[in-house]
C-alpha cells in the first residue's frame, strides 16, 4: 500500500526533525499520538482500498 507506506515516511521524517529537542514527557504523549494516528490511517486506507482498488 504504498500511499500508506508514504504517508508514514512522510510524518516519521517531520517528527524525527524535532524529536530530539522534546523532553521525556512530550516524547511520550507524541508517542502515543504517533501510534494513534497510524491506527487511524490503517483503518482509513483499509475503508478506502479494497484489493488494491479504491472503495
Amino acid at each position: 500500500m504504498p500511499p500508506f507506506v508514504e504517508f508514514v515516511a512522510w510524518l516519521r521524517g517531520q517528527l524525527d526533525a524535532v524529536g530530539p529537542e522534546l523532553s521525556a514527557r512530550r516524547e511520550a504523549r507524541v508517542r502515543r499520538l504517533f501510534r494513534r494516528t497510524v491506527d487511524l490511517e490503517v483503518a482509513f486506507f483499509d475503508a478506502a482500498y479494497t484489493d488494491g482498488e479504491v472503495a
